[in-house]
């Protein structure tokens, strides 16, 4: 069974692709992003330690355009978002491992 792609956004934004056996499953993926009931969430790793925040948590709003090969701010024409982020640990001496 060839593999199909279920959410453009997603794959331009981190490079991931979320792929589907069929095309049900692929529509039913793709409705779940559309509907907001499927929540993303991504991991950043931020040298620094935690002198570099702040906070400990809070939100960014910045209107975002997709373009060709990377995602941007445009105050002009970019779609409204909103990203909540927190910091889970810090450490300026030690490396982080996943």
């Amino acid at each position: 069974h060839p593999l199909r792609n279920t959410d453009q956004f997603f794959q331009s934004t981190t490079g991931v692709l979320l792929l589907a056996k069929s095309q049900n499953q692929a529509r039913s993926i793709s409705q779940q992003f559309q509907s907001h009931s499927i929540k993303k969430t991504y991991l950043a790793i931020v040298r620094g330690g935690r002198k570099s925040f702040l906070d400990v948590k809070g939100s960014i709003t910045a209107p975002l355009r997709i373009g060709y090969d990377r995602v941007y701010v445009d105050e002009n024409d970019g779609e409204p978002t909103l990203t909540e982020w927190e910091l889970l640990g810090s450490s300026v001496s030690t490396d982080c491992l996943l």
